[in-house]
């Protein structure tokens, strides 16, 4: 709903500004023009370029010399069992607690105290990030991110481009109006859509921790979520399960 709602603007506000300036210009094409923006965005989002940006954001570094020659055969046996073809590059995150990440396409990394722990634990962190990469989480995630915050900066911009024509300000007074009037809404539904989105994550990391276990990395898994621990009484505002829930989840295997 946030994508829609945040195109759905920039197109009238585009459809306005084509108005203004070509006086005749069909809704069908400012809007076939909106929705091949959005594609090109969706694959770009699909690029390496993602990886890149997602690299820099999270502040990942490359692993030294040393900490790629004691992962590496670790995340090959691992990448070997996952039936991945892709090319998957390790990176070491800024996290000050054992945790993995996958983002992208094909970035995986892991943090510094993951190192603390024993390879069986570290092998079924890797699994587990693999199989979101698998199940095609990271590239859903990326893409959604991708859309709405440049939506959100296009919006920006075709705003405030339009409310510089001093000149024919008034034409769009009642147009901005409207615009506010849908941020409004959006903000309320992002709320309940949040929600739901958090629902979906929480599948995910479950759907993740049983391909580690299918790997045949399922005990590795339940002992670093040990390790780990888990303060929180509630997961209903998380983007991960309980450690509770994912441990019994993996038991049943």
């Amino acid at each position: 709903m946030s994508l829609f709602v945040n195109w759905a603007i920039i197109w009238l506000l585009t459809t306005i500004a084509a108005e203004i300036i070509f006086e005749d210009i069909s809704y069908y094409a400012t809007g076939a023009i909106a929705v091949l923006i959005v594609i090109m965005m969706s694959l770009l989002a699909l690029s390496s370029f993602s990886d890149t940006l997602a690299r820099v954001k999270n502040r990942l570094r490359r692993p030294t010399e040393e900490e790629y020659n004691y992962l590496k055969p670790m995340f090959d046996e691992v990448y070997q069992r996952s039936g991945l073809k892709r090319e998957i590059e390790l990176f070491i995150s800024r996290d000050d607690f054992p945790n993995g990440s996958a983002m992208g396409t094909k970035t995986v990394a892991v943090s510094e105290p993951l190192f603390r722990c024993t390879p069986d634990e570290i092998k079924a962190v890797m699994a587990h990030e693999l199989g979101h990469i698998k199940n095609y989480d990271t590239r859903i995630h990326a893409i959604a991110c991708f859309l709405d915050e440049l939506g959100m900066v296009a919006l920006g911009v075709a705003i405030a481009i339009l409310t510089s024509l001093t000149e024919t300000f008034k034409l769009f007074a009642p147009f901005l109006l409207l615009v506010l009037m849908l941020k409004v809404v959006q903000v309320m539904l992002n709320l309940i859509i949040e929600l739901f989105y958090l629902a979906t994550r929480r599948g995910m990391e479950l759907q993740a921790d049983a391909f580690a276990a299918q790997l045949g990395y399922r005990d590795g898994m339940i002992k670093v979520l040990n390790r780990v621990g888990d303060n929180r009484k509630i997961a209903f505002f998380g983007t991960h399960p309980l450690n509770k829930m994912r441990i019994a989840k993996l038991m049943a295997y």
